[in-house]
């Protein structure tokens, strides 16, 4: 669910709403669309394996739920979640996980500097071309692209949570930040780990192969043992293929697209990249550095901004 269900599929209905209700040359069709990049593209790919019905479907040969149960799975998380857990610092706070003796946290920590940075570029980049919260609510494309996404609203976006209006420039802000946030910082963070977490399959097999003893308590395991409950060799290849296939590939780096922005936007896209390159990145790499010298620490390369891509896009 963190990885299809909320970064693919949730920023697909934002996308599609995008690019029905915003004409081309409106400024946030223009911020979003390099946020949406290749975004649908990948995601039929993914319908057409992944998702794909039958033996030759990906989630039936690898996932021990099958598609069947994968897709329940993703139903009932999605039912329940809510457009707000899009919020990075709120949803670390209820997971329990911002609490100060939880001190090796890579993925709070570097997330929390990305977060700021995109959030500062969002605030300036839309202040440019909403000037009061009534710019905003004059806006009718804005407010229909609102309402086809709320599914309070009954719209064929269908999010929860999502209100049917945009009321004020702090609402909007809130909104696409969290967008950007999620197409490139937070998928990065649930793609990327994926060769080092996924391909070694006793790490992570997508299903167990043989049942354990029912006193299994009582019982020696023995190395066939193990090795009889991992996949066979060929669900194995698919699965490391599959891994480097999503993870091995990066499409751009983060806020690298001032040259296809009009002058005003440009510059304050150039000045964030530049922040995120001259300044974020040598404090994550020195932070990774003091990583590989503590005992029992590892780097956490997954959200340097040289790593992140814009967009959802492989």
């Amino acid at each position: 669910m963190n990885h299809l269900g909320q970064t693919h599929l949730i920023e697909e209905a934002f996308a599609l709403a995008t690019r029905r209700q915003l004409a081309d040359q409106h400024p946030l069709n223009v911020l979003l669309r390099k946020h949406f990049a290749a975004l649908l593209v990948i995601d039929q790919l993914g319908a057409l394996t992944l998702l794909k019905s039958g033996p030759d479907g990906l989630l039936n040969h690898l996932l021990a739920p099958g598609l069947t149960g994968s897709v329940e799975l993703i139903t009932n998380r999605y039912d329940a979640w809510s457009f707000d857990q899009l919020d990075f610092p709120s949803d670390i706070e209820a997971r329990g996980l911002g609490a100060a003796d939880l001190t090796y946290f890579p993925y709070r920590d570097d997330g929390m500097e990305i977060w700021t940075v995109l959030g500062n570029y969002v605030r300036d980049y839309l202040a440019l071309y909403y000037k009061t919260d009534a710019d905003v609510t004059e806006d009718y494309e804005l407010q229909k692209w609102a309402k086809e996404l709320s599914r309070a609203a009954g719209g064929p976006g269908n999010v929860p949570g999502f209100k049917p209006s945009i009321d004020s420039l702090e609402d909007l802000t809130r909104i696409v930040h969290r967008l950007i946030w999620t197409a490139s910082a937070q998928h990065a963070a649930v793609n990327f780990p994926q060769i080092e977490y996924a391909s070694f399959i006793p790490n992570y097999p997508g299903a167990t192969y043989k049942p354990p003893p029912p006193d299994f308590q009582r019982t020696k395991t023995t190395r066939q043992d193990l090795l009889a409950t991992l996949p066979p060799v060929a669900n194995t290849q698919t699965q490391v293929s599959i891994t480097y296939t999503l993870a091995g590939y990066h499409y751009d780096e983060l806020l690298d697209y001032a040259d296809d922005l009009e002058p005003n936007a440009a510059a304050i896209c150039r000045r964030y990249h530049d922040q995120l390159i001259g300044e974020i990145q040598p404090k994550l790499d020195a932070r990774n550095r003091e990583r590989e010298q503590t005992n029992g620490l590892l780097p956490y390369p997954y959200l340097l901004p040289k790593n992140i891509p814009n967009s959802t896009s492989v």
